[in-house]
């Protein structure tokens, strides 16, 4: 008999197999698009459950600062210690959102980490094979950056990634995001067609040496946040399909 929790599901067609009874049903989810709180009861039920269930809940994740509030960390140490047990299931990560907002060298308080998988992560960045890999495990051991390093991990096993926002306290003048996200070439990708960024000092900003500047003609829309017009028309690209 099926959990009460799930009696209020309008629509509920399944299409999983049942190895114990052999018993193959046909499932769609349009209830769980819009109510996912409802995916990790389904996940309880049996692993076929779990197995169909799994792709809608991790597609997608939202860690989110609450609005200047440094104190109440998002929870990416439990999600982390998931996904790095279980590396088959970044692939379902389709929306990505480092969100919240955060005064620039704003001082974050120390992360309690009595539940992140220390040896487990460290042996996932070391696996990374980056030229920072030492700087990102000594980050990662610091009760005042790992929040920092669990992020870039996060970051760096995306690979069928659509959507990806990342905000001001994710950064916060820590250089691991940015290192990950030039591993992944993020800007020279040429599925990205929507780009929203924000630069603070163009002064200061350089493609990396050896790739150049990406070619941005297939942006259908640009956003660019916190720049001034005289360093905008100096660096801007054509984009003609925007």
């Amino acid at each position: 008999m099926l959990t009460p929790h799930l009696t209020n599901i309008h629509t509920l067609r399944i299409h999983a197999l049942d190895k114990r009874t052999a018993v193959t049903c046909f499932l769609s989810w349009p209830h769980f698009r819009t109510h996912p709180e409802s995916l990790p009861i389904v996940c309880l039920v049996s692993k076929s459950l779990r197995r169909c269930a799994e792709p809608f809940l991790y597609s997608t994740v939202s860690l989110e600062w609450g609005e200047w509030d440094y104190e109440t960390f998002p929870p990416i140490a439990p999600l982390l210690a998931t996904v790095v047990r279980r590396p088959e299931l970044f692939k379902h990560l389709d929306v990505v959102i480092f969100g919240g907002m955060m005064y620039q060298k704003a001082r974050v308080p120390p992360m309690d980490t009595s539940n992140v998988p220390v040896d487990e992560v460290e042996a996932a960045m070391r696996k990374a094979k980056t030229s920072f890999s030492d700087m990102w495990v000594e980050k990662l051991r610091s009760v005042h950056t790992c929040i920092y390093a669990l992020a870039a991990l996060l970051i760096a096993h995306l690979s069928r990634t659509t959507h990806l926002t990342i905000t001001t306290p994710w950064i916060n003048e820590q250089p691991l995001v940015g290192k990950c996200l030039e591993k992944i070439s993020l800007f020279y990708l040429p599925t990205v067609t929507h780009l929203e960024v924000i630069i603070i000092n163009l002064q200061t900003f350089q493609w990396p040496v050896a790739a150049g500047e990406p070619n941005f003609s297939h942006l259908t829309s640009l956003k660019i946040g916190w720049l001034c017009e005289p360093f905008l028309e100096r660096n801007k690209q054509p984009t003609a399909a925007i």
